[in-house]
């Protein structure tokens, strides 16, 4: 193991921090070179929320609360997050009452807008086209009861929502059609899901012919989870343990939801084939509002104690694995295919985006019977690319440059720090968690930078 010395001449930089960087970059990989990458899907200086993505897109909330619009980003004609042909997109900017809550699926992006004195459930169409952005793209309205209709989510050729027409909650539903498209001919139109008044049936989450719930008393419960098979019209129960289950997220045959039954937020899961339920975590402390997408669940957790990060689980293999962890606040996490989205409290709220392993299926439109074949994302990352390794090296030489003589104590401390990270990460045989502590590292070299006042590329 290389060491840092106490106190670090100019001389010593290249000889000792050019070769432990280098060792560090050789002992992890990633599959091309914007895996593992934080990548900024929207900073504009005003707050992003509520980030959601499906496929190539990413739809988020802009702007201050009760002035919200939404607005949408897609990875353009390559599919790849972060290239130059990504671009911006207006879904929502309507200034007589703000938007909340969009769920994307396919060409079809819904929300819940209050621009009529109520909450409605309002959607929009890509268009004949299918490309987000151009200009046949189409805005619909989908309920028009003067009730309230809240928290909608879409999938396939149906979006179900909280409607309390009737007085308590209950879930409505709505079907596009077989051309799966909001707003054309084939729309076959609005329809009851559930019908009790005795408790309220809230936040719908839907894959398929299945809609999960929590059922229980609004606003704080107590709440059990339960589901309905749309193509038998039968509910079903899915856990009703102690403490809230609430929050579910669903994709194929997999359940899952944030479950308070040991007292603090943990994440546990269902399988709708075998009817069985399991733990996925029960760390200290909260672990809350799962996403699944295939095998893979990512969930906010606070077993730190100290801010908000991200860890994920493979279902095919019954591993946790951290993906980002102490570096800032980290929150509303959701994951498609290989790339996780969520909010970043680094300055004021923003939207950043992750590949964890290199796509290689693409979710099908209609249900599978079991959650597609995808890349364990440890194992998946490939040897480094020569880019990076010319990256850190002129990061590096630069700063190995511009060092003075004797360094400062501060640096020095920022030195050490970076290679604990390094230390961590070449100890590991996690390739995410590697270079989850070699991106604190080169956030080391950046303070280095702002206190030396030099500049060096990164």
């Amino acid at each position: 193991m290389i060491m840092w010395d106490r106190v670090i001449n100019k001389g010593d930089i290249m000889k000792k921090g050019v070769l432990m960087m280098l060792s560090l970059l050789f002992s992890i990989s990633l599959v091309v070179i914007y895996a593992g990458t934080e990548i900024p899907i929207a900073n504009t200086g005003t707050d992003e929320v509520e980030p959601a993505i499906d496929g190539s897109t990413i739809v988020y909330l802009l702007g201050p609360y009760g002035s919200l619009d939404i607005y949408g980003y897609n990875a353009g004609p390559d599919g790849i997050f972060g290239n130059a042909d990504d671009y911006t997109f207006v879904i929502s900017t309507n200034p007589e009452g703000y938007q909340q809550a969009p769920r994307i699926n396919g060409k079809t992006v819904v929300w819940y807008d209050h621009r009529n004195g109520n909450y409605d459930i309002y959607g929009y169409d890509a268009g004949p086209d299918g490309i987000f952005g151009n200009g046949d793209d189409n805005e619909v309205q989908v309920t028009t009861d003067t009730s309230d209709q809240w928290f909608p989510d879409v999938q396939d050729r149906y979006i179900v929502w909280n409607d309390s027409r009737h007085g308590r909650w209950e879930i409505y539903g709505y079907d596009m059609g077989p051309d799966k498209r909001l707003g054309t001919a084939d729309d076959v139109g609005e329809f009851r899901i559930t019908n009790n008044q005795l408790s309220d049936d809230y936040n719908p989450e839907i894959y398929g012919n299945i809609v999960v719930y929590q059922k229980g008393t609004y606003p704080n419960g107590p709440w059990d989870l339960y589901g309905y098979d749309l193509s038998t019209s039968t509910e079903f129960l899915i856990s009703n343990a102690s403490g809230n289950q609430q929050d579910a997220a669903i994709y194929g045959n997999y359940v899952v939801w944030t479950d308070y039954r040991n007292g603090n937020g943990d994440i546990y899961g269902y399988n709708l084939s075998t009817s069985t339920e399991f733990p996925i975590v029960t760390a200290s402390l909260s672990q809350i509002t799962p996403a699944i997408d295939g095998n893979i669940v990512v969930w906010q957790d606070y077993r730190s104690g100290s801010m908000w990060d991200i860890y994920g689980y493979d279902l095919s293999t019954s591993t946790e694995f951290p993906i980002r962890t102490g570096i800032s606040k980290s929150t509303e996490v959701d994951i498609c295919n290989d790339v996780v989205t969520w909010i970043d409290w680094r300055k004021d709220k923003d939207i950043y985006a992750l590949y964890i392993s290199p796509p290689v299926t693409t979710p099908p439109t209609t249900p599978p019977t079991t959650p597609p074949v995808r890349a364990n994302p440890i194992a998946a990352f490939l040897p480094v690319k020569n880019y990076h390794l010319r990256q850190v090296n002129t990061c590096l030489e630069c700063i190995e440059e511009k060092l003075p003589e004797d360094v400062p104590e501060d640096v020095q401390a920022l030195l050490d720090e970076m290679q604990e990270h390094i230390d961590n990460a070449n100890t590991t045989g996690n390739s995410i968690y590697a270079n989850n502590e070699l991106l604190k590292a080169l956030k080391c070299a950046e303070d280095i930078q702002e206190k030396l006042g030099i500049t060096c590329p990164l």
